[in-house]
Parts: C-alpha cells; structure tokens; sequence
C-alpha cells in the first residue's frame, strides 16, 4: 500500500485522504438489507422494535449476534487498505461477477451502501472489498467472507430458559407412554419430585433439560395463526420457571415425511421450524429415562 501511495504521489497525483468508505452508511439508518450471489439471495428487515427477521423466511427472526457483527463490519470500512485502482484485476480479488453484492436501504428506501465482497485475504479475517460502480479496491479488515446459507442467519437456538430457573415440567404426548408432571421443591436446588409423590434423582431432569435446550432451527417451514392449537404432537413440554415464567414447546411429525420433525413454540408463536432427526431422537430419549 506504501508502494502504491508513493506511486501516485510521484506522478503528481495528491495525498490520498482515509476516511470511511461507504459515506452514506451508518448502522442506526439500516432497515433493510439485500444480500445476493447468483441464484442465491437473503433478505432482511428491521422492525419497530429493532430486531432483524429474515423476510424471505417467513419473517423469523435472525441472529442477533450475526447481524450485530455484519452491521458493525460495514460500519467499520474505510480506505485506509487500498488494493488496486485498476479494474483489470477484479477478477483476481473475486470481485467480478461471482462477488457477493451487499445493498442496504433506510426507512426512507435510500440505499445507504452498496457495496461488492470478493474474496477472503490470504490469512483469513478479512476480505476484499469495492463500492459498486467503483473501480477501487479495498481490504476490508473485519469483514470475513458473507455466507448465505439460512443456518448461518436464523436465530437457531429454539428454547432460550436458564436450566437453574425451571420449576415445573410437564411431559405428554403421542411418543411418551404416560403423561407426567414433575415439580421441584420450594426453596431447593435440585429436589425433585413427581408431582405428588415420590422424589426423584436430578440427574435425568438436568439431561431432559439439556436435550430440550439443545434443539437447534435447521428451517423454518411456515407459519400459522396466534392461538391455533397443535394437534396429536409426538412431545409436547410445559415449563414453569421460579420467576414466573413460561416456555411451552410441541414437536410434530413432519407431514411431507421427511426424517425431520417440525416444532412451534406455545400457541402464541406463529413460526413452524424443523430439527434433525438426531436432535429429536436425543429430547425422546431423554424424556423415557425421566419417564421410567
């Protein structure tokens, strides 16, 4: 780059001033993002309150911490790495006709960045980057390479309670062979018993809870209207937690017949998603031993 800047200076061109690269763009006027790369595309939106859904994706939301570093990696672009000014050599960065192309709009339908990610930079960290209809080539130092694969933007992790909290379970459904209600003593750590009798080890109720919280979003496949029931579900899980709140979860066959299972969050969740099989097959698993 010293190289590069002498160069220009000695054929009388002046000092190049560093600044931000993309002028327009500020992570708080961002409301909504395209992301396209041939054939495949991810849109974004921001909401009233803030959060991020994926539009194309039934509206769920995205990661908070993907868009948190994708939003703060465009913020962060500057001209200080300049590359290249010869448009010969976009091809050599990948940033030709397979780039990825990053478009971002304000609330007003402004586009606020539009912006072109070729390659990642020998090492990792960092990619290669230009504006659209700009020549220049920059590295961009914390901007890695984009991916568009719906796993890397979706919010994934499906039940959010802290293990610790939970007070009440409540297990039934058509894959268990009873129901039951399992209830932890009052102002105990780890007592547990089935509700009304007698007292069990914490050892399958602390494995249940980890298989529960380790169902991970593959996909969402629809959406369904608030308040609609979830009928005949393989498992359904009610959990009471000491500060007064509630998580429920139901997992259903996948109709289609996939090796899937499909699973919404309470009656008040529009969103149906898919798990691997290997995820239900670990929660079932957990839920016999607590059952026996």
């Amino acid at each position: 780059m010293a190289a590069l800047d002498l160069g220009l200076r000695d054929k009388g061109g002046e000092a190049r001033t560093i600044g931000r690269l993309a002028v327009d763009f500020y992570r708080d006027r961002a409301a909504r993002a395209l992301l396209v790369r041939g054939e495949e595309r991810m849109e974004l939106q921001r909401g009233g309150d803030g959060a991020w859904v994926l539009t194309e994706r039934h509206g769920y939301p995205a990661s908070k911490r993907t868009m948190d570093e994708l939003l703060t990696a465009l913020t962060s672009l500057t001209t200080l790495d300049l590359v290249s000014l010869d448009a010969t050599t976009h091809q050599e960065y990948g940033l030709a006709q397979d780039a990825l192309a990053i478009e971002v709009w304000d609330e007003e339908g402004q586009r606020v960045l539009g912006l072109l990610q070729g390659a990642e930079v020998s090492g990792g960290g960092a990619s290669y980057v230009r504006l659209m209809g700009d020549d220049a080539v920059y590295r961009a130092a914390r901007l890695r390479p984009i991916r568009l694969d719906p796993r890397f933007w979706l919010d994934v992790q499906w039940l959010t309670y802290p293990e610790a909290l939970v007070s009440r379970i409540e297990l039934s459904g058509t894959a268990l062979s009873v129901s039951r209600t399992f209830v932890r003593d009052e102002n105990t750590v780890d007592t547990w018993r089935v509700e009304g009798g007698e007292r069990i080890g914490i050892a399958p109720i602390k494995n249940h809870l980890r298989a529960l919280r380790s169902l991970f979003v593959e996909s969402v496949r629809g959406r369904v209207d608030v308040g609609a029931s979830v009928a005949a579900p393989l498992l359904s899980a009610e959990l009471d937690l000491i500060d007064g709140r509630h998580f429920s979860a139901s997992i259903m066959t996948d109709p289609s017949g996939a090796d899937g299972v499909l699973g919404r969050r309470g009656s008040d969740d529009p969103f149906i998603v898919e798990f691997g099989l290997s995820s239900w097959q670990a929660v079932l698993a957990s839920a016999e031993r607590l059952l026996e």
